[in-house]
């Protein structure tokens, strides 16, 4: 179990990158696939609980902060991170869907300002 679980997370956190990163590099196209960075930290929350979820985000961090600028850092850190650990949590502790993504979309923009 824990050798799936790293192995889910190193998926996880390249999915992140590449969805993260895909705005930079096919433009219009990229602002789509870059809605969908929080799901793969997500799934990992859901199906391993919120420490893989935690280390998942710590890396992907550490992964951005060598690869792009400070700005696009930053941008994953207010607008990723919250919903990446939130919602799933909520979910699994059995908050209704809609409460939880009102909770987590309210929180999320407190962060971002």
């Amino acid at each position: 179990m824990k050798g799936e679980a790293v192995l889910y997370g190193i998926a996880g956190v390249g999915l992140t990158l590449l969805l993260f990163l895909s705005s930079h590099w096919f433009g219009p196209l990229g602002a789509l696939t870059n809605m969908l960075t929080a799901v793969p930290i997500c799934y990992l929350v859901m199906r391993f609980g919120l420490t893989s979820g935690i280390y998942a985000v710590l890396v992907a961090t550490l992964a951005l902060s060598v690869l792009t600028e400070t700005a696009a850092l930053t941008s994953y850190l207010g607008l990723f991170i919250v919903p990446s650990l939130l919602l799933p949590s909520l979910l699994k502790r059995g908050q209704a869907w809609d409460r939880a993504l009102l909770v987590s979309g309210v929180v999320t923009l407190l962060v971002a300002g």
